[in-house]
């Protein structure tokens, strides 16, 4: 019976650590690997390697999921090769407040009016972190490694509801040993999760629009349905912001970390050139 129960305790403690992140000071939220996917750890040598370079300040990555085909590989010490992936973040804005039904419902709007307007001013910032960001790959790999958006095609939004809202864009990528440019989607998704907004994304190959947006909306699932529901009321936020213009500038500056966010994962298509 001992031996039974340390067997249990320790299946419960390895899983609410591989599941369970804290957001903010005391707020734990449960985020399941998506189907088929596994979450990077710290014994994945070189697949950290590479991911710790395509972090924003002010943007904290929570985990990263790769196939379960190529958890060996990577848990072996070589570089994988994948072209499905998964990554959860949370914005320092979002970590202290909990977010209510109403309020998040502002948040949406605030993103369906404001996201072309900053998605021109990504645009502008972009070439910059790639080349930042392919510099310190480079160095950290001891190879040339270059990669810029070519261009984008961002999607109208495809789906809403009290506690998410999603949209997909298409990216082009040209890398310095590639001919032409490699197509890359992706499918985001802002969902408060028990009153803690997190930025889902999932990526893929330009053929994959249909994949990325019925995996995120599986994963979507997966994940409230293993939490509480979003309060009513928001808590820690500041009613100071409720105005329209207001609301804008407060969100302004996730929005832009998330595109940017989104932009720079875009590398691992020129750095994981192999399907699965």
């Amino acid at each position: 019976m001992k031996y039974m129960l340390c067997s249990i305790l320790a299946f419960l403690f390895s899983t609410a650590h591989a599941d369970t992140f804290k957001i903010g000071s005391r707020n734990l939220v449960y985020i399941p690997a998506p189907d088929g996917f596994s979450l990077v750890t710290s014994d994945m040598e070189m697949v950290n390697r590479m991911f710790k370079h395509l972090v924003v300040p002010g943007n904290e990555p929570l985990a990263y999921y790769i196939p379960n085909s190529q958890i060996a590989s990577a848990k072996s010490g070589s570089m994988p090769t994948f072209t499905r992936y998964f990554m959860v973040t949370v914005d320092d804005s979002f970590k202290k407040p909990t977010i209510g039904v109403k309020d998040f419902a502002k948040v949406k709007e605030v993103y369906k009016i404001e996201l072309n307007n900053i998605i021109k001013e990504v645009k502008e910032k972009v070439p910059a972190f790639y080349k930042k960001a392919s510099e310190d790959i480079s160095v950290e790999f001891g190879q040339n490694f270059e990669v810029n958006m070519i261009k984008m095609f961002p999607l109208e939004l495809h789906r809403e509801n009290i506690n998410s809202l999603s949209y997909s864009m298409y990216m082009n990528l040209g890398g310095v040993d590639e001919p032409g440019y490699i197509g890359a989607v992706y499918t985001f998704t802002i969902l408060n999760v028990s009153g803690k907004v997190v930025f889902l994304y999932c990526y893929g190959l330009k053929n994959d629009i249909e994949w990325t947006r019925s995996a995120s909306k599986a994963w979507e699932d997966a994940i409230l349905s293993g939490n509480n529901p979003a309060p009513q009321l928001s808590m820690n936020f500041d009613e100071t912001k409720d105005s329209t213009d207001t609301m804008k500038q407060f969100w302004k500056d996730p929005v832009f970390r998330t595109l940017i966010i989104v932009f720079i994962f875009g590398l691992i298509r020129s750095a994981f050139k192999s399907s699965e």
